[in-house]
């Protein structure tokens, strides 16, 4: 009788090749490509209704095709698109082919500021957006907080150009990086249109030269006297600094949405705050993966907010 093979063998060849085959599949950047794919089909299908029309939410799928395919000379990339959402009053203007799209459904779909809005903090009146991309966050303030003034800040032309589309006449807006110390430093444009980064040394050839401003100076280009009711910051990987020379002005925010981008973590960024004097106190918090969004309010507002676990 010829014995029947063990397929329960670990040591079995069969076995063997069966886990060399996966092992090479999940290196492979076809399995990521593919895998990626199917994330953005499921995605796609979820922020549907981030679109008042269809052709709006083709267009979404077309610029993710755009930045999956490399290579291609795409059709319409970075015509400026008119787009309608039932999250926002009267249109917003995207870029086909760019990382618009991306933000704009992770902004009103995703929920990245859902704390912000659930805790509802009272008086916002003043406002300072520091990173502003291309005004998608400024339209959710304007929303929020009808009758605010806001002042947006963005080192990049081409997307402060776009701010300056969506966010209209009445916003503020400072062609500017924020930084713990003002000067000249250099734009790096490498990745998608959301995550410039400024950088002390230009990171090939194509740097552009941006002006950096300390909190303070960009709260005197901006006339803004008193408190800031409300800031938001998301710099990429700026806020380190940042926060940890914020003594000079951190006592001046009412409340406050930061992202932090690592290696900055948010006991870190508390302890900062703490060492600087501040009185916010936070109430929540996104987790992203690869970054966070605190959520903070000064203590004495509406009652102690509850500090989030880490």
């Amino acid at each position: 009788m010829i014995p029947a093979r063990s397929w329960a063998n670990p040591h079995s060849p069969e076995l063997r090749l069966g886990a060399t085959c996966q092992r090479v599949w999940m290196a492979s950047k076809f399995h990521k490509r593919v895998e990626h794919v199917v994330w953005l089909t499921r995605h796609h299908w979820r922020t549907r209704m981030t679109y008042c029309r269809t052709l709006d939410w083709f267009c979404s799928i077309y610029s993710d095709l755009i930045l999956l395919v490399r290579g291609v000379r795409w059709p319409g990339r970075r015509v400026v698109r008119t787009v309608y959402s039932p999250f926002l009053d009267g249109p917003t203007f995207l870029r086909v082919g760019t990382s618009d799209w991306g933000m704009f459904e992770q902004l009103l779909c995703d929920g990245e500021y859902a704390p912000l809005f659930e805790h509802n903090p009272s008086g916002i009146r003043v406002i300072l957006d520091l990173g502003a991309n291309i005004g998608l966050s400024v339209r959710l303030w304007q929303r929020a907080f009808p009758g605010s003034t806001i002042t947006a800040v963005e080192p990049d032309p081409e997307n402060l150009a776009a701010a300056r589309r969506n966010g209209g006449s009445a916003v503020h807006f400072i062609q500017a990086g924020a930084g713990a110390q003002a000067g000249k430093f250099f734009l790096d444009q490498v990745g998608s249109e959301c995550s410039y980064k400024v950088r002390e040394t230009p990171a090939d050839s194509n740097a552009i030269s941006v002006d950096v401003l300390t909190v303070p100076q960009i709260l005197e280009t901006a006339n803004i006297k008193g408190d800031v009711d409300f800031l938001k910051c998301d710099i990429e990987g700026s806020e380190i600094a940042l926060f940890k020379n914020c003594a000079s002005w951190i006592k001046r925010v009412r409340n406050l949405a930061v992202e932090l981008h690592p290696p900055y973590t948010s006991e870190e960024f508390l302890s900062d705050l703490q060492g600087a004097g501040s009185e916010l106190a936070e109430y929540g918090r996104v987790d992203r993966g690869q970054y966070k969004v605190l959520f903070l309010e000064r203590s004495n507002e509406n009652g102690s907010p509850n500090p989030q676990s880490n």
